[in-house]
């Protein structure tokens, strides 16, 4: 809801870049048109490898959206991703 009714406005900021609605949207609207044309449907299980960081979060998204269930496998980066990452929750 929040891509349509504010698609410019900074959901969050990661290592100094942020990242508006409508770009975190796009990023999931993206991965979740490239796992559906891979077959993975609603209660699939996911596995990803990601760092901790934007890409992450619209996986997440994407894999709520199709209702598919995401396992993770974090790396984390060599400083603390909380003292970089907020997200307008």
């Amino acid at each position: 809801m929040k891509a349509q009714s504010r698609p410019n406005e900074t959901a969050f900021v990661f290592e100094g870049e942020g990242w508006t609605y409508r770009r975190g949207y796009s990023e999931a609207i993206a991965l979740s048109t490239e796992l559906l044309e891979n077959g993975v449907r609603a209660g699939d299980r996911v596995a990803l490898h990601l760092n901790n960081g934007p890409e992450m979060i619209a996986a997440c998204y994407t894999c709520f959206t199709i209702g598919a269930l995401l396992l993770l496998h974090c790396v984390a980066p060599s400083s603390s991703v909380s003292s970089r990452l907020c997200c307008d929750v």
